[in-house]
């Protein structure tokens, strides 16, 4: 499950369990022992990342340490949080 929130033209998405740590950001396709169903937790990684880039939403990682708040940008075919 994860949260999008909205407001004044800018929006957000947590997480949930969709994304254990900040290097699934740059590898989606790398899974954690509590993927379920390895193949479809993948696929939702990157449809929520391919949202969260097109969009320019704030990703908000439950289970990121400090900053857990990020914004996800492409990079070439894949995905990094991007610098301020």
């Amino acid at each position: 499950m994860s949260v999008r929130l909205e407001s004044v033209g800018q929006s957000a998405v947590i997480t949930g369990d969709c994304i254990h740590h900040p290097i699934q950001i740059a590898f989606p396709r790398l899974g954690t022992t509590v993927d379920v169903e390895p193949d479809v937790a993948v696929q939702t990684r990157e449809r929520l990342l391919t949202m969260t880039a097109a969009n320019a939403s704030l990703l908000i990682g439950s289970h990121f340490s400090a900053p857990s708040a990020v914004r996800v940008c492409r990079d070439g075919d894949g995905f990094r949080i991007e610098k301020d």
